[in-house]
């Protein structure tokens, strides 16, 4: 399973679940050259599309969805989003072909809802591992593309999303650690010149203490 996270055209209004877009979208992402991490899911962000070569030559299987397809349908959350784990599997299962691209688009919503939709959707293809067969793209905004494949890797690949505060806290404690360290191991050298100085001290006082006497 290839996992995309691409950029949405925001000075466009351009609907990816409608040819002749998601034809060319998918045909360029396919073109992409992956090496294969082993048993991890590659995670790849996308954000410049024109660069990438199409090749309308190579018949591959297409299935899009928008973001709202996945809502949970009830008339207690008519005002609210609520994302349906029912609705996905009814919607994702019906791709009878290994290798295709599910294509979704998370429009403006959210990154909270988003986030919703994409570790249910991870739970989903967990529990049913047929699925995992299939590639996903995800359409979101510019602004929040980052943080969407890092909640994506962290998911599917079952990895710990990053936390760059506490890293970078744990990083400056781990210097600290080792500057403490450093200081311990030369505490005998740095106590035994001290020693040494005093007694050179006290030797050069006694002989001026002669001297005068």
């Amino acid at each position: 399973m290839k996992l995309f996270i691409v950029t949405r055209e925001l000075t466009v209004n351009v609907d990816y679940t409608v040819d002749p877009y998601i034809a060319r979208l998918v045909n360029q992402l396919d073109a992409i050259q992956i090496h294969s991490p082993g048993n991890l899911n590659p995670v790849i962000m996308v954000d410049d599309r024109y660069s990438l070569p199409t090749d309308s030559s190579q018949s591959t299987s297409i299935n899009a969805f928008k973001f709202s397809d996945f809502f949970f349908q009830s008339s207690d959350t008519l005002n609210s989003i609520s994302i349906d784990t029912n609705r996905i599997y009814k919607s994702i299962s019906k791709v009878d072909q290994q290798g295709s691209y599910i294509v979704i688009d998370c429009g403006l919503y959210h990154i909270s809802h988003i986030e919703d939709l994409v570790d249910k959707l991870a739970s989903t293809c967990f529990q049913f591992p047929v699925l995992t067969s299939n590639h996903l793209v995800f359409v979101v905004p510019l602004a929040i593309q980052s943080q969407i494949a890092r909640r994506i890797n962290a998911v599917f690949n079952n990895l710990p999303a990053t936390n760059y505060k506490s890293s970078s806290n744990k990083v400056k404690m781990l210097l600290i650690s080792a500057t403490l360290k450093k200081v311990h191991l030369l505490l005998p050298t740095v106590s035994s010149v001290i020693v040494k100085a005093g007694v050179l001290f006290r030797l050069l006082l006694s002989r001026l203490v002669r001297v005068r006497g």
